[in-house]
């Protein structure tokens, strides 16, 4: 059986893309019938470009990381060496990528198109996990010329990964009969509480009000349906407080504002490094995730990892992880009065709320969520899209 090189393709070198990518790559590396692993990272994410060092300690030493265009210079040197660094890792002038495994959209077309075109020019196979279609329904829903971006790209791939079965539909639709979408569950993100103090505690703290942490200012991820059901909550007297942790989507800056006016609503903005995330979850009590759109369950198995309670909206990517009353509360997306009625149900028991963190606790650690299975199911993929076993 003849090894398998691979090129991952996230968009920045430090978030969610990034978490993904480098623990799929650390358990291909441990494969034998691997070859050389590489992760590239589009395009370097400015004031945050010192984060990618503290990154890199995610990734086994076998694992390369490449940033392809750099944060300073003119725009059409960036573009040159963006070319050039795309070119050389995608196979014109080495066979380090058999494969190419896209893992999300840039945010900038003209990129895109490129690493579309990198992708013909050169006759390597693409694989695309689709953590999410477009960069562009990250802040509403995507416009037409996105979508049809979207339909370009999935067409320039060999085969196509999704977590969910919705999901994988919704690939099959857009993609047309060129290849084959397979369905793998998101893994646990488990590696972020072994980075836990040993003399820390994940327990609950006692407090007069529960915490309900939401993760990132963006509007695909239903922020203002959370604001909308703790302001019911605040008029109705339930002790209940909020806490907006994680980085401000480029578009969203005007919910900043609207945070800032709830007095019982906390706001911290900005990149949260890998070693603080156990601070963050400890200090909450549960984990609101009433997504609008999205087709993938990062968020899930961090509040999984760290025993924290989740209510999700009844996205595809959330109720095949999610089973309500069970690991978790599900409700409908965009109705604010529901996802009220389970932040207060979870506010008011704290019992409840233990026996849910301790059965999203057992999903995290389940075999399908392992790593090491899923690694040997996207090999599976990668030959299959390469022709050979």
């Amino acid at each position: 059986m003849s090894a398998i090189d691979v090129c991952h393709v996230v968009d920045t070198p430090v978030g969610a893309y990034l978490h993904y990518a480098a623990s799929l790559a650390n358990a291909l590396a441990r494969r034998s019938d691997m070859g050389r692993i590489e992760i590239a990272a589009v395009w370097e994410p400015g004031p945050r470009a010192g984060a990618r060092e503290h990154e890199r300690r995610l990734l086994d030493p076998r694992v390369g990381l490449h940033v392809l265009v750099p944060a300073a210079g003119a725009r059409p040197r960036r573009a040159a060496v963006a070319l050039a660094r795309l070119a050389h890792l995608f196979g014109t002038r080495s066979r380090t990528a058999q494969v190419v495994h896209v893992h999300s959209a840039t945010g900038n077309d003209a990129l895109d198109l490129a690493l579309l075109a990198c992708l013909r020019a050169t006759g390597v196979r693409a694989v695309r996990t689709v953590h999410e279609l477009t960069a562009a329904e990250r802040v509403a829903a995507a416009p037409a010329s996105a979508e049809r971006l979207a339909r370009r790209q999935l067409r320039a791939c060999r085969a196509w990964i999704a977590h969910d079965a919705a999901t994988a539909e919704r690939v099959a639709r857009l993609a047309g009969d060129r290849g084959s979408v397979h369905v793998i569950p998101h893994g646990h993100y488990l590696v972020f509480r072994d980075a836990m103090p040993p003399d820390q505690s994940l327990a609950p703290i006692e407090r007069a009000e529960p915490v309900a942490l939401f993760l990132g200012v963006k509007r695909n991820k239903g922020i203002e349906v959370f604001l909308d059901a703790l302001a019911r909550l605040r008029a109705r007297g339930v002790a209940l407080r909020g806490r907006v942790v994680g980085q401000v989507n480029p578009g969203d800056e005007d919910l900043v504002a609207r945070i800032g006016a709830l007095p019982h609503v906390e706001l911290a903005a900005g990149y949260v490094a890998n070693d603080e995330l156990w601070r963050v979850h400890r200090d909450a009590d549960l984990v609101a995730l009433p997504y609008l759109r999205g087709t993938t369950s990062g968020a899930v198995q961090l509040a999984f990892a760290f025993e924290r309670p989740v209510v999700v909206s009844d996205l595809g990517c959330f109720r095949g992880v999610v089973a309500d009353g069970e690991n978790g509360l599900v409700t409908p997306a965009g109705d604010a009065e529901a996802l009220a009625r389970a932040l207060e149900r979870l506010a008011g028991d704290p019992a409840l709320r233990r026996r849910l963190a301790a059965a999203g606790l057992r999903s995290a650690r389940a075999p399908e969520r392992d790593w090491e299975r899923i690694a040997e199911q996207t090999r599976a993929v990668y030959a299959g899209a390469l022709g050979r076993a």
